[in-house]
């Protein structure tokens, strides 16, 4: 499920529950239930997510507070007859406009029940405290992607896990970002490179990881959401900071600081994936199983005797992309032949 067409049609929302699944603060979405989403930062997959959700009527409103992000924002916005185009192999996909775009917390999330934070992990802690005054009880917080302990860091920024419950607060993570994708115009128009058809969702506290899965997939149309049985399994997962080390490590390990640039033009980033990077990314992948290992064997109850089931890096990367893998046979070709990483080129 959830993989596009060539044409860049999509899988529908399941038109299921609508309503709170019981005992549950988080609600799911259904045809005719639509959401208040705030989408906090002005990066590539916030343009995406923008024009996707507002297509689906979703009351999308953007929190931009870093420099002049919102001023550029909307003047993108007004540039193109005040929505975001987003495309996908040449043609517009969806086309949304935020209702609010803002610096201001209160302006953006007051009474929001989804925040959605496709940003670095840097500025989770600076973006979570602004908002977090200002969303409805029972609001969750969702770190697209969200390694590093994410919750055990918002429940600590926001008062401490008492606190957290007395609000009601969830708190999600998801293994890796839904897209890949660059706007083309910033405001105005964003290029969807490609898409992992499944990834994987993490919650605290872990009784709202079904319907956190669900509103998610709903919301995401493009990919399915799949409930993982911890936390720690998005912390561990061997995602960016396993491939994005691995691979600037072999692109640029003879380079020094002050020498001319190693390469004429941008070298291919993923695509251009070598045996020794992939050997680089299996060993650290394995390294990561190791440690799983010893964290179910020592940390059982805490658990309650759950599997992390955190999956080798292979494995991983042919379940988030499938068909858009052209070889999947090794960890090397899977990245060289990846059609969603296609023309993605190194950051220098």
């Amino acid at each position: 499920g959830g993989a596009a067409g060539a044409d860049g049609s999509v899988r529908k929302p399941s038109s299921g529950v609508g309503a709170f699944v019981s005992g549950s603060s988080v609600r799911i979405p259904s045809g005719h239930l639509k959401e208040f989403v705030v989408i906090a930062g002005g990066g590539n997959a916030a343009h995406v997510l923008v024009a996707e959700l507002a297509k689906e009527g979703h009351d999308v409103r953007l929190y931009a507070p870093f420099a002049d992000e919102a001023e550029k924002f909307k003047a993108g916005l007004a540039s193109n007859g005040g929505a975001v185009d987003c495309t996908m192999r040449g043609k517009v996909v969806s086309r949304g406009a935020p209702s609010v775009v803002s610096k201001d917390p209160a302006e953006a999330a007051k009474g929001a029940t989804l925040v959605l934070l496709p940003v670095p992990s840097f500025a989770h802690e600076s973006l979570v405290k602004a908002l977090a005054p200002h969303v409805a009880d029972g609001a969750a917080f969702v770190a697209l992607p969200g390694q590093g302990g994410f919750d055990y860091r918002a429940r600590e920024w926001l008062g401490g896990a008492a606190a957290c419950r007395k609000r009601k607060l969830v708190f999600g993570a998801t293994s890796q970002l839904p897209y890949q994708c660059r706007f083309t115009e910033y405001g105005a128009k964003v290029d969807l490179l490609g898409h992992k058809t499944t990834i994987g969702c993490g919650a605290w506290p872990p009784e709202e990881i079904e319907p956190l899965a669900t509103l998610l997939t709903n919301l995401i149309i493009r990919c399915r959401v799949e409930p993982l049985p911890h936390m720690c399994t998005v912390t561990l997962m061997p995602a960016n900071q396993v491939i994005h080390t691995s691979i600037m490590h072999g692109l640029f390990k003879e380079w020094r600081a002050g020498e001319s640039a190693p390469y004429d033009a941008a070298p291919l980033f993923y695509q251009g994936c070598t045996d020794e990077m992939a050997a680089t990314m299996d060993g650290m992948s394995d390294d990561i199983g190791a440690v799983c290992k010893a964290i179910e064997s020592q940390c059982s109850a805490t658990l309650n005797g759950a599997k992390l089931a955190v999956p080798r890096i292979d494995a991983m990367m042919r379940m988030f992309y499938g068909d858009e893998i052209v070889d999947p046979s090794c960890t090397r070709t899977i990245f060289a032949t990846n059609k969603g990483y296609e023309g993605l080129t190194a950051p220098m």
